[in-house]
């Protein structure tokens, strides 16, 4: 079991472009947000994850050269603010829930990567009462070295 935490905050300053504003959605915010869709001067936000090992130390052989070594169930929770909202000038609000699948995985024996599934469902702000998307499914691949 793992709870993990994490926060971030940016600020803008000046005359930036719009790819150069902070967003609410991404792969690394919120993820039932869609990536520069809601756009400011300013954001905070915190996300909340719990990630259960379903199933450890494996020696799945997906490819040649390539283990699975562990499968994670995670959940997760997030709420943001967006200062300067660059359509409606005042804070909007982002909450999502969601849930994923972690795959890890390792080349060689020595080289370990992450695969990761994730849904996710923005359940109050613009993106939702907009009519926007009603959830977003990320699929993600890290590789460490």
């Amino acid at each position: 079991h793992a709870f993990v935490f994490v926060g971030d905050a940016s600020w803008v300053f000046g005359s930036p472009l719009d790819n150069e504003r902070p967003s609410l959605g991404g792969p690394l915010l919120l993820r039932g947000f869609t990536p520069g869709a809601t756009l400011g001067d300013g954001r905070v936000l915190a996300v909340v994850e719990y990630r259960l090992s379903a199933a450890r130390d494996l020696a799945w052989n997906l490819v040649s050269g390539a283990w699975a070594r562990e499968v994670q169930l995670v959940a997760f929770s997030g709420a943001g603010l967006l200062f300067n909202h660059q359509d409606l000038g005042a804070p909007t609000v982002g909450v999502e829930v969601g849930a994923g699948v972690r795959l890890h995985v390792e080349y060689g024996g020595i080289v370990p990567g992450l695969i990761a599934v994730d849904i996710a469902f923005p359940v109050y702000g613009e993106e939702r009462s907009g009519g926007g998307v009603p959830f977003n499914l990320r699929l993600g691949f890290n590789q460490f070295f």
